[in-house]
């Protein structure tokens, strides 16, 4: 997928998942958010859909899945902030449900 997001935008396609098969792909859709050079606007894609549904993606995640959608949101709410975007969906995913876990949900 990864190599896929390099070549193409997908961020329309995210619409089509299933949540399972969003969670299937999310470490991958991660990866490309935080890729400067190939990121095509799936940084925002795929916030706006953490933010949507975060109690149906966070039930099919592990620890290790929840801290690293925590840590993708903290570091795109900070580069959503330097861009000057008046909407701040990073923010907003993290201020209604994802700065939440305990440590022990998020495998600390």
């Amino acid at each position: 997928m990864v190599a896929a997001g390099r070549e193409r935008n997908l961020r329309d396609d995210l619409g089509f998942l299933t949540f399972e098969g969003f969670v299937y792909y999310l470490l991958a859709s991660l990866e490309l958010s935080l890729d400067s050079v190939h990121r095509v606007a799936l940084d925002q894609t795929l916030v706006s859909f953490l933010w949507s549904f975060p109690e149906q993606v966070a039930t099919l995640l592990g620890p290790r899945e929840k801290r690293a959608v925590v840590h993708v949101l903290e570091f795109l709410a900070g580069e959503f902030d330097e861009r000057g975007f008046v909407q701040n969906n990073a923010r907003a995913a993290l201020d209604h449900y994802w700065a939440y876990f305990t440590d022990e949900e998020l495998g600390l």
